[in-house]
């Protein structure tokens, strides 16, 4: 009889955990930015997105999502917060999936954003304030040709922004962003603003040429230059 009672305790204290995060948690629709410290303080949240994404996502469950980071926070500037996550689908640990829990039209929805194979990093660093806005960007990287396995690949970095229950690609609505991130690449690759950038190298990265990282910072030169542009 006490060992039964033992092991009903174990059992019981092992599944707590779980059920009271989720009981914290609520609904979508009760996750309030008041709350936000509260809830980013959740043990294991990766774990947690992990499971909201399969009771929320109509295909959550038909292959197994693995999440890397993940945190709430309030993308579109309404009072109430979105889980961001970075998702892998693969099985292999490539995080090219950012996830987004929301509501739309009273419902717990995911959207998701699918890069072309890039693997996402540093959750926190891809969420930016929209200038005289309430809103959050999410900066989002993708290669810029295709992924080309072990070879050293150019990327290039666009802004999302979540839109009644939607990520929308607001990439050319905010040039400054571009002109700043310019700049920045400008420097690591030792060259002045202007001319330089205009006559880097614009070789496709599908072209036979050898592959390096001075060859990489050249196209993301080019690409940032045109995407300054507003292209």
């Amino acid at each position: 009889m006490k060992m039964n009672a033992l092991l009903l305790a174990l059992v019981i204290s092992s599944s707590a955990p779980f059920t009271a995060w989720s009981a914290d948690l609520g609904q979508p629709m009760t996750w309030r930015s008041s709350q936000a410290a509260k809830l980013n303080q959740t043990p294991d949240l990766a774990k947690v997105a992990e499971k909201l994404i399969v009771r929320y996502d109509p295909d959550g469950d038909t292959v197994q999502a693995t999440v890397s980071e993940a945190k709430f926070i309030d993308l579109d500037g309404d009072g109430n917060l979105e889980l961001v996550a970075l998702v892998d689908y693969s099985g292999r640990a490539f995080f090219n999936n950012l996830a987004v829990i929301t509501t739309r039209a009273g419902s717990p929805v995911v959207t998701i954003y699918r890069s072309n194979g890039t693997n996402m990093r540093g959750l926190d660093q891809r969420l930016i304030s929209e200038p005289g806005s309430p809103k959050k960007l999410l900066v989002v990287d993708r290669f810029i040709d295709q992924y080309e396995g072990a070879l050293p690949t150019p990327k290039e970095q666009r802004l999302l922004e979540l839109d009644s229950g939607r990520l929308q690609d607001v990439s050319k609505q905010h040039r400054d962003y571009y002109v700043k991130r310019l700049a920045v690449l400008e420097e690591k690759a030792g060259i002045s603003a202007g001319a330089n950038a205009k006559s880097a190298s614009t070789t496709s990265s599908t072209s036979p040429v050898e592959r390096d990282d001075k060859f990489v910072l050249r196209q993301e030169l080019e690409r940032t230059r045109l995407q300054s542009l507003g292209e």
